[in-house]
């Protein structure tokens, strides 16, 4: 289970916390049936938190914190489950070109389990959910951060830190990345009250919807500015793909 859920104001710590969540939210929650006494509870708060839960007969089988933002959908290609939670694929640029692999947790992907596992083609909205997250005042600032390191890099950047060592390891949805600030606004969660960050970013031409707790960001980031850090991936596939 994702344990992200503070980044849009719902402090849920463990089974117990998002069980209690979820018997809160259900009457106000979109039930979608997937399959044979499969179902996903989808709930939307005013302020963009969102929560998507799957649910196997009488089991709570999946919980995903989520955000409904700004961001305009990346492009994508080869869109592949690796395994229940994770799923990889390439983010494509203007020209149709391969720039970037992500890997992500899917608010779909239990119906993608039900469908076949795989997107030949889709765009795909991005959350990030902030794990660390540190503001620098301008590229210049940051690049400063970066001379004594033997892997010097932009002030945008992306690495899909999840798809390392998968030899190794399960994939994961994390990344690493700096980007440049677009908008920043602190928003409550209607439901239970606590605040959050919501910071609009892009980096290398995507854009990413990014999320924190209102500690990791005291202080708003003012547009120009770059955020850098590790980030939870959140990602939310275009109706046009549910309906193929």
């Amino acid at each position: 289970m994702a344990t992200h859920f503070g980044c849009v104001g719902m402090p849920v710590a463990d089974e117990a916390g998002l069980r209690g969540l979820v018997s809160t939210l259900a009457d106000a929650a979109t039930l979608e049936e997937l399959g044979e006494e499969v179902w996903r509870y989808v709930w939307t708060d005013p302020s963009g938190a969102r929560l998507v839960v799957g649910v196997r007969g009488d089991t709570v089988d999946d919980g995903l914190p989520s955000y409904v933002g700004a961001a305009t959908p990346v492009p994508v290609r080869d869109l592949v489950l690796l395994d229940e939670e994770v799923a990889q694929c390439a983010a494509l640029n203007a020209d149709g070109e391969v720039f970037a692999m992500i890997a992500v947790e899917l608010e779909e992907r239990m119906l993608l389990a039900e469908r076949g596992r795989r997107v030949a083609e889709g765009q795909l909205t991005l959350t990030a959910m902030a794990e660390t997250i540190e503001v620098h005042p301008d590229p210049a600032a940051y690049l400063t951060t970066q001379a004594d390191a033997d892997l010097k890099l932009g002030a945008e950047h992306w690495l899909p830190a999840g798809l390392f060592n998968v030899d190794e390891r399960p994939p994961t949805a994390l990344a690493m990345f700096a980007a440049t600030v677009g908008e920043a606004q602190r928003l409550t969660n209607t439901h239970t009250g606590g605040e959050f960050v919501h910071v609009r970013v892009s980096t290398l031409g995507m854009e990413i919807d990014v999320v924190a707790q209102l500690d990791q960001l005291p202080e708003l980031p003012e547009p120009g500015q770059v955020v850098a850090g590790t980030f939870f991936m959140v990602g939310r596939l275009s109706a046009t793909e549910l309906a193929g």
